[in-house]
């Protein structure tokens, strides 16, 4: 089996390059990259790598059709949110073969936006911490705020003193949308699953010993 894996300079990369190659030696895994540099400096469980040209000006909905299907792949494994962005805003990237087992549009833009999972957290009856749209009004002591679309705790803020609500105010301007969360101490739980229907097929989770707010990551 032939597989590529986005953003293969990242963390996340190389741990799902680095399983793979332990319990499937035999498949060949190539890594998708931006900088011809990573071409010659890589991760040693990557048999290869593809360079994709101009990534942020929207030319990867036609470059990564023509390396999927010139190279044969056979798998296609997104990593970034940057990534998914792009293939959920392109219906014939989605329709590809390597993505089979990717959910719908709609799932993740439920999963996605943090605003869209905080309702669906409602709606389930979830214990969820108090939360608050675009309001800078409850920018205050004690919260969180998080821009809605972005992963991996890029761009939260943290309020813990009167000098953060001033500068919490200012950069929030330059968030499209964010949410005011009540900020919760304690032990960072992640848990990530891989399911169909609605069925889990494999989960994992992991414990951060450092204080945390509170956030769920789903995966579909």
């Amino acid at each position: 089996m032939k597989i590529l894996i986005g953003a293969s300079s990242s963390y996340k990369a190389i741990v799902i390059a680095k399983y793979l190659k332990k319990h499937y030696p035999n498949y060949n895994i190539y890594g998708l990259a931006d900088k011809q540099i990573f071409t010659k400096i890589h991760s040693k469980y990557f048999d290869n790598i593809i360079v994709i040209q101009n990534k942020i000006k929207n030319n990867f909905e036609k470059s990564i059709s023509v390396i999927l299907e010139s190279n044969d792949f056979d798998l296609y494994i997104p990593v970034d949110s940057l990534e998914y962005s792009f293939i959920y805003k392109n219906e014939k990237i989605l329709k590809l073969k390597q993505l089979f087992y990717l959910g719908s549009k709609d799932s993740y833009n439920k999963l996605n936006n943090k605003q869209n999972l905080h309702l669906l957290c409602e709606e389930l009856g979830l214990n969820i911490p108090k939360t608050y749209y675009n309001s800078i009004q409850n920018i205050k002591i004690g919260y969180v705020v998080k821009p809605t679309d972005l992963t991996s705790s890029k761009g939260v803020l943290y309020i813990k003193t009167i000098e953060d609500i001033n500068k919490v105010k200012q950069a929030v301007l330059k968030y499209k949308d964010f949410i005011v969360q009540e900020y919760i101490e304690g032990v960072g739980v992640g848990y990530s699953v891989f399911a169909n229907n609605g069925k889990i097929k494999v989960g994992l989770q992991w414990l951060m010993l450092i204080q945390f707010s509170v956030g769920w990551y789903l995966a579909y």
